[in-house]
C-alpha cells in the first residue's frame, strides 16, 4: 500500500508542475512512509480506517475541515 501511495503522489506532483524535478518527491515520500511504519507496522491501516470513519461535524464550512472546538 505504501508503494501505491508514493507513486500516487509522485504521480500527481509531477502532472501538478509539469516539471521532472517534481519527481525528487518519490524519495521523501517513501522515508516518510518507512519511518511512520518503522514506528508502527499498521499506521496505514489506522490512518485508513480513521479517514474514513471520521464523521462530517456542522462547522465544517466555517473552518474548511473537521473541528472539533468554537
Amino acid at each position: 500500500m505504501a508503494v501505491i501511495i508514493v507513486i500516487g503522489i509522485t504521480i500527481i506532483g509531477w502532472l501538478a508542475t509539469n516539471h521532472l524535478l517534481a519527481l525528487s518527491i518519490a524519495p521523501v515520500a517513501y522515508l516518510v512512509l518507512f519511518s511512520l511504519c518503522a514506528l508502527d507496522s499498521k499506521i496505514l491501516d489506522v490512518l485508513q480506517v480513521a479517514s474514513r470513519k471520521t464523521p462530517r461535524t456542522p462547522n465544517t464550512r466555517f473552518w474548511g475541515t473537521n473541528s472539533y472546538g468554537p
